[in-house]
């Protein structure tokens, strides 16, 4: 499997950990899965709830 292949299989997305409201990037895997892009590029939490951000969290509903 070449790089390019497995790009296809995932997407670099912002997400945010609602455990302690961190944002960062991550890969979205093909099962749903959320993963941080980079450990070392993430949240501190033992066991951080990921996920994606989407544009609620950035404009309120008035926008």
């Amino acid at each position: 499997m070449n790089p390019s292949d497995a790009d296809e299989d995932k997407e670099k997305l912002p997400g945010k950990c609602d455990s302690c409201g961190a944002v960062f990037t991550v890969w979205v895997l093909a099962d749903g899965s959320i993963r941080p892009v980079s450990p070392e590029n993430s949240c501190a939490c033992e066991e951080g709830i990921l996920r994606t951000v989407d544009k609620s969290d950035i404009f309120d509903n008035n926008e």
